[in-house]
C-alpha cells in the first residue's frame, strides 16, 4: 500500500492528466488526520501504510509543484486559490501578485462598505428600539455555555427539536457571540447571508443558522428558528426562554423536555425589517 500511494502521489504532480490530481493531493494530509476515509478514491485506513509522514511530505511537494506550475503558466486564479493551502506548511512562501491584488481589492471594498453603513444604527440598536426585552435576552443568549456546546449537544438538540430530516447539522454550529462579548453583528455580516429580515442569528455554520424572528412587543413573542440554506426555516422553540431551558437541560445531562409547540407566526414588518432592507439595498448599490 505504501508504494501504491507513493506512485499515486507522484502521478498527481504537474502536468498530471487526471482532472482530480490537485484535489487528490490536497486530500492526502486530511486522510492521515482521519478527516476522510478515501485516498485516491480507495477506502482504506492510515494503519495500512508503513510511513505516512513520507507520503504527506511527498504530497506537500506536489502541491508546491502545482503552485509553481500555475505561476509559470500565468493561471493567477488557480495559484491564488492554492496559496492559502500551501502556506499552512510553507509559511515563508512569497505572496503572489494575484493574491496581493485580491487583498487590495478586498480592503477597498471593506472601506466602501463601512462608509455606506457608518451613519446607520447597528442591528442590535434597532432591535432595542423595536423590542427592548428581546434585545436584552439576545445579549445573554449564549450565557456561560462553552465554545464546544453545539459539538457536544448538537445531535441531541436536533433530536429534541425534531430536525432529523431537516438539512442542517447543529453539531457543526458555533456561537456568533464570543465568550464575555456582546452579540453585535454589523449589517454587512447579516446581509451577506441568504436569509432575510426579520431573522436575526446567534449561532451557525456553513450557511445555516439558529436565531430568532424579530417581532415587536414581548420577548415571549419571538420564536427561535433554525435556517437551512437548502430548506429554509423551521421553528424550534416558542421563545428564547424555552430555548434556553432546553439547552440547560442538555448541559446538565438531563433528558430534554420539549415546551409548547412553536406556533405558526404571522410577522408584521417592524423598523428592524426596514433597516435590514435599507442596508442591503445600500450595499448592493456599491460598485463591484
Amino acid at each position: 500500500m505504501q508504494s501504491w500511494a507513493m506512485a499515486q502521489i507522484t502521478d498527481a504532480f504537474p502536468p498530471a492528466q487526471s482532472l482530480s490530481a490537485l484535489d487528490d493531493l490536497q486530500r492526502v494530509e486530511p486522510f492521515f488526520a482521519r478527516e476522510t476515509s478515501l485516498l485516491f478514491g480507495m477506502k482504506t485506513t492510515p494503519e495500512a501504510f508503513d510511513d505516512p509522514a513520507s507520503l504527506i511530505e511527498r504530497a506537500r511537494a506536489g502541491l508546491l509543484a502545482w503552485f509553481e506550475h500555475f505561476g509559470k503558466t500565468g493561471d493567477d486564479a488557480e495559484q491564488a486559490r492554492l496559496y492559502s493551502a500551501v502556506r499552512t506548511f510553507a509559511p515563508d512562501l512569497a505572496e503572489p501578485d494575484s493574491v496581493k491584488r485580491q487583498h487590495e481589492a478586498a480592503e477597498v471594498s471593506a472601506r466602501a462598505r463601512q462608509a455606506v453603513l457608518a451613519d446607520r444604527p447597528r442591528p442590535m440598536r434597532v432591535i432595542t428600539t423595536v423590542a427592548p426585552a428581546l434585545a436584552r435576552a439576545l445579549a445573554q443568549v449564549r450565557g456561560p455555555r462553552s465554545d464546544e456546546f453545539f459539538e457536544l449537544h448538537g445531535k441531541q438538540l436536533a433530536a429534541a427539536c425534531k430536525l432529523g430530516r431537516f438539512a442542517v447539522s447543529l453539531d457543526h454550529f458555533e456561537w456568533l457571540q464570543a465568550a464575555n462579548e456582546a452579540l453585535d453583528p454589523a449589517w454587512d455580516e447579516l446581509t451577506e447571508a441568504s436569509f432575510d429580515a426579520p431573522f436575526f442569528p446567534f449561532a451557525g455554520a456553513d450557511g445555516d443558522y439558529l436565531g430568532v424572528l424579530v417581532v415587536a412587543g414581548s420577548n415571549d413573542a419571538a420564536p427561535v428558528v433554525v435556517y437551512s440554506h437548502e430548506e429554509g426555516y423551521r421553528a424550534v422553540a416558542a421563545n428564547l426562554a424555552e430555548w434556553n431551558a432546553l439547552c440547560d437541560q442538555l448541559a446538565a445531562g438531563t433528558k430534554p423536555r420539549r415546551g409548547s409547540r412553536p406556533p405558526r407566526v404571522s410577522v408584521q414588518r417592524t423598523a428592524y425589517d426596514d433597516a435590514f432592507d435599507a442596508a442591503r439595498k445600500a450595499l448592493a448599490a456599491l460598485p463591484r
